[in-house]
Order: structure tokens, then C-alpha cells, then sequence
């Protein structure tokens, strides 16, 4: 139950960040451990999020996977997702 609010609560913070930010991205829904997504800006953003520690799976085809982890090490990936999107205007 746990794990998926975790995935759940992963999911909507980054819809929202989407939402919030115009960014354009598909965010397919998930019942699995990780958030799967398509954006041109995939690379981006798999540089930036290394960059501050966070290792996502970049894919071809500008698709990238975000696995779910705790409540905390989720809030800290939308925290520097959302500094990502912000820098973009």
C-alpha cells in the first residue's frame, strides 16, 4: 500500500510539473515501480538530474524511466525536476 502511494504521489507530482511548466512530455500511467516518459527533452533532462545525483534510465527515442523510491527520495526528485523545468522559462 505504501509503495503505491509512492508511485502514485511520483506519477501526479510530475503531471503536475508538466502541467505547471507547459512542458512538452507524455506521461504514460503506471501500476509498476517507475514512471515512464517521452519528451524531446530526455537527454536534458537525464544530464540535469545526474548532474544532482539522481540516476534515471535514459532509452531511445527520447524515452526515459523514473523509478519510485521513498516519499523523501521522491520529493527530491520533483524538487530538482522542477528546478529543471523552471530554468527553461
Amino acid at each position: 500500500r505504501q509503495r503505491q502511494m509512492c508511485i502514485r504521489d511520483r506519477y501526479n507530482g510530475i503531471m503536475a510539473l508538466k502541467e505547471k511548466y507547459s512542458v512538452p512530455m507524455t506521461v504514460y500511467p503506471t501500476c509498476t515501480n517507475f514512471v515512464y516518459i517521452k519528451t524531446d527533452l530526455s537527454k536534458e533532462i537525464t544530464d540535469f538530474l545526474a548532474e544532482n545525483s539522481i540516476a534515471i534510465r535514459l532509452f531511445k527515442d527520447g524515452y526515459i524511466r523514473i523509478s519510485t523510491g521513498t516519499e523523501q527520495e521522491n520529493k527530491i526528485v520533483l524538487e530538482v525536476l522542477e528546478k529543471f523545468f523552471a530554468k527553461l522559462g
